[in-house]
């Protein structure tokens, strides 16, 4: 208390002596009244201290910091939450399809193949879970029939192979479970 004391004279004997400075009568009241509002707020230093605290002013900087970066989060939460919509998920999974696709037909060209179609499904996590190829001839007529799914057993030997082949890259390619992609030979159309 005594060094508050201290210092609140010794800015009153300043004030003092700073409205007594200036060379014309007309800029004494202005000094005059900011010298005692300083006076006053001097004053009244010691119920700021008792009423708001030490170092409350730092804690109200830091409060609104924090809530400053919980609206943020709060912002990148619902951004996210508008991506994860449907029409965002299925952009995406025809993208992934359409770049499997190209792939698969890269892979098949040397067998005389192409590929009918490839969906592509992904999780939650937005990681690939299923992908589905229509394996066809090259060669066949452009008139496409809607995903008709030959058996395993009434596939040619040779077409078989090659799907197990498309089937193995794919898997490894993807790190993937063999049991993720289906890949299925519907001959020509």
């Amino acid at each position: 208390m005594n060094a508050y004391m201290r210092g609140f004279v010794i800015l009153f004997v300043l004030l003092v002596l700073l409205s007594y400075l200036p060379p014309g009568k007309q800029y004494r009241k202005y000094i005059r009244f900011y010298a005692q509002l300083l006076m006053v707020l001097a004053a009244l230093r010691p119920l700021f201290v008792l009423f708001g605290g030490k170092d409350t002013f730092y804690e109200k900087m830091a409060y609104a910091q924090c809530m400053e970066k919980l609206s943020e989060f709060s912002r990148d939460t619902q951004k996210i939450a508008y991506l994860n919509q449907d029409r965002y998920r299925t952009e995406y999974e025809n993208v992934i399809a359409e770049n499997i696709r190209e792939k698969v037909d890269d892979m098949l060209q040397e067998y005389g193949l192409g590929t009918q179609s490839v969906t592509v499904e992904l999780g939650e996590d937005h990681t690939m879970q299923e992908i589905c190829i229509y394996i066809t001839d090259e060669n066949a007529d452009e008139i496409s029939v809607g995903r008709i799914s030959v058996s395993d057993a009434a596939e040619s030997g040779e077409n078989q192979e090659v799907c197990g082949k498309v089937k193995e890259e794919l898997a490894a390619y993807y790190g993937m479970e063999d049991s993720g992609i289906r890949v299925n030979y519907v001959g020509g159309t």
